[in-house]
């Protein structure tokens, strides 16, 4: 047995051990009379199952813990439960050999089961009560990779270290090893399901599609990153896709607030490529605003703005005449009085 699924049944062990104490904290003195004597063989106890094609996991006593493990070097293709008594509480350590891939058969009478994981060297592990013709799950089942312990709910396969939250291999989310969270649909990562889903992976890091897309990979509409570490998104049909668009009720400027240099500006309001400045001199000038402020923000090519003088209605008293990818620069003509208010925006292109 290799040394990290040693130390999972080490682990799951202490706890057999650890809950038995709990529910039998007294000895037979302390309890009173009448109680049963618990026999030295009530201990929970590990059971070792050598692989078969068709294994039996017999217990060798009724009523306490016991914990099967087992190896699979080929797939289970039906396993027995012998020997268990009404009320026992089961635990099951299956661990993939170094090809991976196999499957298990669960016994007869244990529902909701998991699809154990198919990962090579992964161990899956799941505990039941058995009330002499089913056995129920306790809770979730766990996924063990060497390193870190994961949940995996019902049936369904990971194929990374990570949670996966569904009821079967076509549909729900899992969180894989590389910290994406990724469409559980038959082991595709980027697969859309043929009843809907979403999916995140580097590439495209949002994705939908409706019942109309084929498992494997169509997507109705993505969300993608522009290019590596630009911070643009891409609206589309796949990754660095723009062939969408989008809309909303209203959009907001947020981000760092700008700065403005020129006509003396006085108090600003707004966020990073929207809002407004007060002039501190009365007469044409050029003001000039980088957008987010401080922080930056770099447009692919430049910035299309518009603004207005709310405060005097002089005719055209304001308009853009320059700027550069990160900067836009406003004309004020001299009809500009001092303590004017100016608002103003600008879209990216």
């Amino acid at each position: 047995m290799k040394t990290s699924t040693k130390w999972l049944t080490g682990f799951l062990v202490f706890w057999l051990v650890c809950y038995w104490n709990v529910v039998n904290p007294y000895s037979s003195a302390q309890r009173g009379s009448p109680v049963t004597t618990i026999s030295s063989g009530s201990a929970p106890s590990v059971i070792a199952v050598t692989f078969s094609a068709t294994p039996t996991y017999a217990c060798t006593q009724t009523t306490a813990p016991t914990l099967f493990t087992i190896t699979l070097t080929g797939n289970v293709t039906s396993s027995t439960l012998s020997g268990c008594g009404a009320g026992q509480q089961l635990g099951f350590v299956i661990t993939q050999d170094g090809a991976g891939n196999r499957t298990h058969v669960w016994p007869t009478g244990f529902s909701n089961v998991t699809t154990i994981t198919a990962q090579a060297s992964y161990t899956t592990s799941q505990y039941f009560v058995w009330d002499g013709s089913n056995a129920q799950p306790m809770g979730s089942a766990m996924v063990y990779n060497g390193s870190a312990m994961s949940v995996l709910t019902n049936a369904g396969t990971v194929n990374n270290a990570g949670l996966q939250m569904g009821i079967n291999t076509g549909r729900g989310l899992y969180m894989a090893s590389t910290d994406i969270l990724t469409a559980a649909t038959a082991g595709a990562q980027r697969a859309a399901t043929t009843t809907g889903g979403f999916i995140v992976d580097r590439t495209l890091f949002l994705g939908f599609s409706d019942a109309g897309g084929a498992s494997g990979g169509t997507i109705g509409v993505g969300f993608s990153e522009v290019s590596p570490a630009s911070k643009h998104i891409a609206v589309g049909t796949g990754s660095a896709d723009t062939s969408g668009d989008l809309r909303a009720a209203g959009y907001m400027s947020g981000g760092t607030k700008f700065t403005v240099s020129g006509c003396s500006a006085g108090t600003t309001v707004g966020g990073a490529t929207a809002g407004s400045f007060n002039t501190g001199a009365a007469g044409a000038c050029t003001a000039t605003v980088t957008l987010n402020g401080a922080t930056g923000l770099t447009a692919p090519n430049g910035w299309s703005c518009w603004a207005g003088n709310i405060t005097t209605t002089a005719a055209n008293p304001i308009w853009q005449n320059g700027g550069n990818t990160t900067t836009a620069t406003f004309a004020l003509n001299a009809s500009t009085a001092n303590g004017d208010t100016i608002k103003w925006g600008c879209l990216a292109y």
